[in-house]
């Protein structure tokens, strides 16, 4: 679907609609075409009419985590990830999704007991490291914090946030020639990378 599209999709499901609303894969799709325009209200009100005519697709569930991320809804994020686990509770990326709701939210014993558990059923994804090592430095264990953003750049050593937020944990740990090497390295990977920027300036107003 183009973007030149999206008004004719809308138009066209509407018809579809008016003629017959009990198809929720259309008021999805129309969700969907709503989402692509930014229009995230009526993708809600869509997704959320999709889903009480047809609560078994889980689809339906990740589509509307997707739309109230946006909108800041974490908490109802967190809800429909709960939901989906209920029917699949080995789904790492489920975890992995309700554990960055619980970091938005900034409850992060949830988070971090969300990705573990993400990251128990699949030991190799970078996301729910990052995403735990953000939730053991904002409640100040700056150890495993850098422990997992070491593992972030492990698999993947091109990351420029994970050097960032790493040499960021170093600074609140007093490390500051650990933080200098990181930023360092992020603004070699991205030169003039604002956060490296802004780091390196924080350690040159210590001495750095």
């Amino acid at each position: 679907m183009q973007v030149e599209d999206f008004d004719g999709a809308i138009s066209n499901l509407t018809g579809l609609l008016n003629a017959d609303s009990s198809y929720s894969v259309f008021h999805a799709l129309r969700g969907a075409a709503y989402f692509r325009k930014n229009d995230d209200r009526r993708a809600l009100a869509d997704i959320n009419q999709a889903i009480r005519i047809d609560s078994s697709v889980p689809f339906y569930f990740q589509f509307r985590s997707m739309i109230n991320t946006r909108l800041g809804q974490y908490a109802h994020v967190a809800e429909d990830y709960t939901h989906l686990l209920q029917s699949d509770p080995n789904n790492a990326e489920f975890y992995a999704g309700r554990g960055s709701a619980y970091n938005a939210l900034r409850n992060y014993p949830l988070a971090i007991a969300d990705f573990t558990q993400a990251l128990r059923l699949n030991p190799h994804d970078t996301p729910a490291y990052r995403g735990r090592a953000d939730a053991y430095s904002n409640s100040r264990q700056y150890d495993r914090a850098i422990e997992d953003y070491t593992r972030v750049l492990a698999l993947n050593p091109n990351i420029t946030e994970a050097y960032c937020n790493r040499g960021y944990t170093y600074y609140q740990k007093g490390d500051y020639p650990r933080a200098k090497a990181d930023f360092l390295e992020a603004r070699a990977l991205e030169p003039g990378l604002p956060t490296a920027e802004e780091g390196l300036a924080f350690l040159a107003r210590k001495g750095f």
